[in-house]
């Protein structure tokens, strides 16, 4: 069954901002989703209007005064090789129940990337879900560059098993002969010289590492100051975890953490990180570190460590007993998709190998 012939997508008027928050909580409300609860205009300002480029393309379908679909381009500044591009980051995609199947998501994801190719706008990207990978790949000429590989690191076995198994005792037991185990294997040592330190904002020092480290990557969002203050320090109802570990008495590793649900547990997510070059070692102390102290600093309950992303430090992570989880087992695999449009550089943005992600480019966290 086609769209009624009047539903035609557009982009968003500003008059109708509050319009869309309302149909975003309604679509969000169909689907459980993972924000419904802390999700608002103040919010969705943070997201679209205040973000370092003050840009955004929001592209919606209107049917009879109502908003049933939407689908979201935040513009950012990035760098491909030794060039600052524009990268359009399709996010936030949806659309109600009552119109899917019949060929709204589409229709509306293919105006958008027809809209996109007429901006200066170097290339898009996007982590869709199941439903959606399909229309990105087929019909919009989006390429798969990577599944990103998901860790986690155990802080309390025996909690995570009281979730899953009937008997207390036996989960207590089973936990501690894991965590155990575990902490025989690290392969970390932290000389007591290399000192972690907990921070509310972020330094200069600070800054600067995440401004360095991008350069060791070819491809990626720029990772300023700006941009650092709005991801992690302006995000409504949101509490970020700032870590240093200082070398010498300067930072050569850094790391950003928040605390959010995450396989029925509360977990601390591994948003970004940096370190100083050929520092992989710092950043894994600093990781080891915090899984021996987390308590003297995190003072919500956790039970795991999670992280995700793109780079050649998380083969590493296992040094710091991360395992890796099972693509069989994974509940939201992360397909990161990328798109060129207007990009006519000499850099390969379809080499996985060039390319800087972490769990702060997803929208979701």
């Amino acid at each position: 069954m086609s769209a009624p012939d009047d539903l035609a997508p557009s982009l968003l008027p500003e008059k109708d901002v509050p319009v869309l928050v309302d149909a975003i909580k309604s679509i969000m409300a169909e689907g459980d989703a993972h924000n419904l609860q802390v999700f608002n205009q103040s919010r969705w300002e943070w997201q679209y209007v205040n973000l370092p480029s003050y840009k955004s393309r929001v592209y919606v379908n209107h049917y009879k005064e109502k908003i049933l679909a939407y689908y979201h381009v935040p513009l950012y500044y990035g760098k491909a090789g030794p060039e600052t591009i524009t990268f359009a980051m399709v996010q936030d995609v949806a659309v109600s129940v009552t119109l899917r199947g019949r060929g709204v998501f589409r229709e509306l994801a293919t105006y958008a990337t027809e809209d996109l190719m007429q901006r200066n706008i170097g290339l898009a990207y996007t982590f869709p879900n199941n439903k959606s990978i399909h229309t990105f790949i087929k019909y919009n000429d989006y390429k798969l560059l990577t599944t990103l590989v998901p860790y986690l690191l155990p802080l309390n076995s025996a909690d995570i098993l009281k979730i899953k198994l009937p008997f207390k005792l036996l989960a207590s037991l089973s936990g501690g002969i894991i965590d155990f185990f575990n902490n025989a294997l690290r392969k970390i040592k932290v000389p007591e010289s290399n000192r972690i330190e907990r921070h509310e904002s972020f330094s200069k020092e600070i800054a600067g590492l995440f401004f360095d480290f991008q350069a060791q990557y070819e491809v990626g969002l720029i990772r300023d100051e700006v941009y650092l203050n709005w991801r992690f320090l302006e995000k409504p109802q949101t509490k970020h975890y700032i870590f240093s570990l200082n070398v010498d008495g300067k930072p050569a590793a850094a790391a950003v953490f928040k605390v959010d649900e995450l396989f029925d547990n509360s977990s601390l997510l591994l948003m970004d990180f940096c370190y100083c070059k050929n520092g992989e070692e710092y950043l894994l102390q600093l990781l080891q570190s915090l899984r021996a102290n987390y308590k003297r600093w995190i003072k919500e309950p956790v039970t795991l460590i999670f992280t995700s992303g793109n780079g050649k430090i998380f083969p590493l992570l296992k040094k710091a007993g991360f395992i890796k989880i099972p693509e069989r087992i994974n509940p939201r695999p992360l397909n990161l998709l990328v798109k060129g449009l207007n990009y006519k550089g000499l850099t390969d943005i379809t080499d996985k190998t060039k390319w800087h992600v972490t769990l702060a480019d997803w929208d979701v966290f």
